[in-house]
């Protein structure tokens, strides 16, 4: 008996095919990045699947998508960088329009290609990860900027940690110290004589600006390239 097919299943039908070639977002896999023009070739890590002719589920690998525009955040100059690397996880959005373009010229353009929500109009979003590989060391109360298992920098409501969220040692104006400590030990060796004015004057003069050098390179050691201040 022949089987009778429904409107509503055909139109149903029709839609889940058409939907198969509709790119909206998926996870993938960075195969390399260019960091000078900040594009990346992607791997799509999630298989997309079709019915075959004989009714069975099937699977397919997609292609290497090569030039993906990474985002990196920012604005009015100012912008967030990372080392994007082989194996990192993204975030891949497909423009409703094509955006080569765009790519290309920059300003408002014709789109030229008239396609939708093609897999070649992706864009590469940063930080995006599965369940199983999750960050560590996630504050609850404050934001954190650096390496997962390294040192970081710690914003809080009223307070910036530098290297870790364990550091309590408060940090100092060391250029700013260090003139302020040689004036004081030029006063002092002025106060002393060193011209040798007065008894055992020079000796003592001596003696200070030897004091200051020690001083002076120890300092060195607690002067950082990390974090300046104004």
């Amino acid at each position: 008996m022949p089987q009778t097919l429904l409107l509503e299943d055909v139109v149903t039908s029709a839609m889940d095919v058409a939907l198969q070639g509709v790119w909206t977002a998926m996870p993938a896999r960075v195969e390399s990045y260019d960091r000078v023009l900040q594009r990346a070739n992607v791997q799509l890590v999630i298989k997309p699947a079709y019915v075959a002719e004989g009714g069975e589920r099937q699977t397919e690998s997609v292609a290497v998508i090569n030039a993906v525009p990474v985002v990196h955040a920012g604005g009015g100059g100012f912008r967030e960088v990372y080392p994007v690397s082989r194996g990192d996880t993204v975030l891949l959005v497909f423009m409703s329009r094509s955006i080569d373009q765009w790519l290309a010229k920059g300003g408002v353009v014709d789109p030229t290609f008239d396609h939708h929500h093609d897999i070649s109009d992706a864009v590469a979003i940063t930080g995006f990860r599965d369940f199983a590989h999750p960050l560590t060391n996630v504050p609850s109360d404050h934001a954190s900027i650096g390496y997962d298992t390294g040192a970081t920098i710690e914003f809080r409501q009223n307070e910036i940690r530098i290297g870790a969220d364990l550091g309590t040692q408060p940090t100092f104006k060391a250029t700013s110290f260090l003139t302020a400590f040689n004036t004081l030990v030029a006063a002092i060796a002025t106060a002393v004589g060193v011209s040798g004015s007065v008894p055992s004057a020079t000796a003592a003069g001596a003696d200070i600006t030897a004091a200051a050098v020690i001083f002076n390179n120890a300092l060195l050691s607690y002067i950082t390239s990390i974090a300046k201040v104004a």
